[in-house]
């Protein structure tokens, strides 16, 4: 069955998510335009500290927070540049596996996990 540590850990192994695994530095005019910062190193940790309350599916929170990583990239970047292009793919690949781990719970339990953006 697909964890959220399992998700994270997919995500974080493909070949574009480098720039997403740790907080962005040295980038002028960031906190300008990005509000709520998130990265994937950041989404571990609270994982790691169990802040992400599943009962053994997939937490909001969890999603809320990877969603925010692609969507504050894709905020300060420009559409066509190779960082949004790579928040397109990863942002397509965490939804497919949502999708498997809510197909995966939703055969046991009754409480389906919530894939679409919201």
């Amino acid at each position: 069955a697909l964890t959220m540590r399992s998700i994270l850990t997919g995500i974080c192994s493909h070949p574009f998510a480098k720039p997403f695994l740790a907080p962005v530095a040295d980038v002028e005019y960031y906190d300008d335009v990005v509000e709520y910062r998130m990265d994937l190193s950041e989404v571990s940790s609270r994982l790691d500290r169990h802040e992400y309350d599943g009962d053994g599916l997939v937490s909001k929170a969890f999603v809320r927070d990877v969603q925010l990583v692609w969507d504050n990239c894709r905020l300060f970047n420009d559409d066509n540049s190779g960082l949004a292009r790579a928040a397109n793919t990863l942002d397509a690949d965490f939804h497919k596996m949502l999708q498997a781990a809510a197909a995966t719970k939703n055969s046991t339990s009754r409480g389906a996990i919530r894939t679409k953006k919201q």
